[in-house]
Parts: C-alpha cells; sequence; structure tokens
C-alpha cells in the first residue's frame, strides 16, 4: 500500500514537471517573439525619425542658405551712388551761374571752413569721410563714382552736378561740414533742392525722401541733434543735377567739442553707417512701392 502511493505520487510529480517545463517554454518563446517584435518596431520608428530628422534638417539647411543669400542681397546693391566730398584744397573764385538759364552767379568752389578745435581743413574732413563711405557702399555692392579722391583738384559745384549726371547715377550725395559764428551751434542736418528752379516733381521728392531716411538714421547712429531737413534754392550743385541730390551737414567744425568728435575715426564710422542704413531704408521702400 504504502509503495502504491509512492508510485503514485512520483508520477504526478513527474506530470507537474512535464506541465511546468511546457509552460516555461511557451512563454520564453512568446516573450522572445513578443521582443523581437518590439526590437523591430523601434528600428523601424528609430529609421523613420532619422530620416524625418535628416528631412528636417536639410529644410532648415534650404531655409538657411535662403535666406542668407537673400539677406546678402542688399538693397543698395548695383545702386550707382555718387559721392561728393564737398570744398577742394584751393578754392575757386571765378563765378559760374547758380542755375541753368539764370543770370545770378555764384564762386565756382570755396575752400571751406577749418575745425575751431583740430585746427583741420573741411575738405580734407569731407574727403576722409567720403573715400570711408566709398568703400563701406562698394562692400554692400554699390557703384560708386566719386568726384574726388584727392584734395588738389580743381572742379566746381556744376561740373560736380554733372559727373553725377553723366554716371546716370541713383542719388548724389554731397558730403559737407558746417560753421557758424556761434560756437555753441552743434548739430546735424541734411539739404535737399527746391522747386525754384528745378521743375522735376518727381526728382525733387526723391531728394526729399533720401534726405530724410538718411537724417534719420545719422542721427540715431550719432545721437547727434537734429537740425532737420532744409529745403535750398541757391545751391548750384542742386541745380545743375538731374538726379535725385543731397547735402549732408555732418556737424559744426565751429563747435569745440563737435569738431574733435568729426575727426575721430569711431565717430566718423557712425556717420557712414548712418548714411549707408538712411539709403538702405529708402531703397528698400521704394523697391515695395514699385512692386
Amino acid at each position: 500500500m504504502k509503495n502504491t502511493i509512492l508510485n503514485a505520487l512520483k508520477k504526478w510529480i513527474a506530470i507537474i514537471s512535464i506541465i511546468s517545463i511546457g509552460l516555461c517554454g511557451i512563454y520564453f518563446f512568446t516573450k522572445v517573439t513578443t521582443t523581437d517584435e518590439e526590437k523591430e518596431n523601434k528600428e523601424v520608428v528609430d529609421l523613420n525619425e532619422k530620416r524625418t530628422d535628416k528631412s528636417s534638417n536639410k529644410d532648415k539647411e534650404a531655409g538657411t542658405k535662403i535666406k542668407t543669400k537673400d539677406e546678402e542681397k542688399s538693397s543698395i546693391s548695383d545702386k550707382i551712388i555718387c559721392i561728393d566730398p564737398g570744398h577742394q584744397l584751393k578754392g575757386n573764385l571765378e563765378k559760374e551761374a547758380v542755375a541753368p538759364n539764370s543770370k545770378i552767379v555764384k564762386f565756382k568752389c570755396s575752400s571751406g571752413t577749418v575745425g575751431v578745435s583740430t585746427k583741420i581743413r573741411e575738405e580734407k574732413l569731407n574727403l576722409e569721410v567720403g573715400l570711408l563711405l566709398k568703400q563701406k557702399l562698394i562692400n554692400e555692392g554699390a557703384k560708386v563714382v566719386m568726384t574726388r579722391e584727392t584734395s588738389k583738384v580743381d572742379i566746381s559745384n556744376v561740373e560736380r552736378a554733372e559727373i553725377s549726371n553723366k554716371a546716370n547715377s541713383d542719388v548724389f550725395i554731397r558730403i559737407h561740414t558746417d560753421g557758424s559764428e556761434n560756437h555753441n551751434v552743434a548739430g546735424i542736418s541734411v539739404l535737399v533742392p527746391n522747386d525754384k528752379y528745378i521743375k522735376d516733381k518727381k526728382m525733387l521728392q526723391r531728394s526729399y525722401d533720401i534726405g530724410s531716411c538718411v537724417l534719420k538714421s545719422v542721427v540715431e547712429h550719432t545721437k547727434a541733434k537734429n537740425k532737420g531737413i532744409i529745403k535750398r534754392g541757391d545751391i548750384s550743385g542742386f541745380n545743375w543735377s538731374k538726379k535725385p541730390v543731397i547735402l549732408i551737414e555732418m556737424g559744426f567744425m565751429t563747435n569745440p567739442d563737435e569738431d574733435k568728435k568729426l575727426n575721430a575715426k569711431q565717430y566718423q564710422n557712425k556717420i557712414v553707417e548712418g548714411i549707408i542704413d538712411g539709403l538702405k531704408r529708402y531703397f528698400d521702400q521704394d523697391n515695395k512701392n514699385s512692386r
């Protein structure tokens, strides 16, 4: 009897062991299969994510390239800009008509003022700023024409306007500094032509708009006093010009502090950057209006 019970227990233990092994096998097979499927699915997801990331990066790179290309194309690129550094080493006191068909005459070209602190001649300062402006405009892609690049010249104001006309310039920029018997007077102004002799309304409006943009920008860069836009009909270099023209009075060399600033390279750079930014503002808007 005892042996019979023992044998029965052994059989049940054997059966339970077989069942346990079977269950473990099924679990292991299921786990492995599931893990392989998950791994395969994960690899597919990772691959898709990588593809998406690559596509996104390509899109970003393409967008960046396009943006950079657009940014490099300045609104003054390919514009013809004539720069006239005012005055010359030796003035020419011969007379010329202030405007076509006018009987009123003026000196062909004066030598300008002198710095009260620095003793530097205006014509020299105007030339320094003019040459600096030339180089920075070229860097922006503009085509630059200079009325003079040395001090020892003899070019009248009418001839300077004709240089701009012949070049078919988009804008004629005249670089000057101011003077006053009152040494406390300081600030920047921009002169533009009025309609006393010039009847081309489009040219007059463009001159005014360019002058406004340039004055605003130069004042922003230099923090100098804004003395405004001044319309003039008595300037030969305006009245003989067929192209939009402005004359910037960069400051007063008769003011001791402003004279020193005007002859400092850092301040000159601010003036030049202001002029360029002002031109960009104008041509940006002009390009939008012409579309």
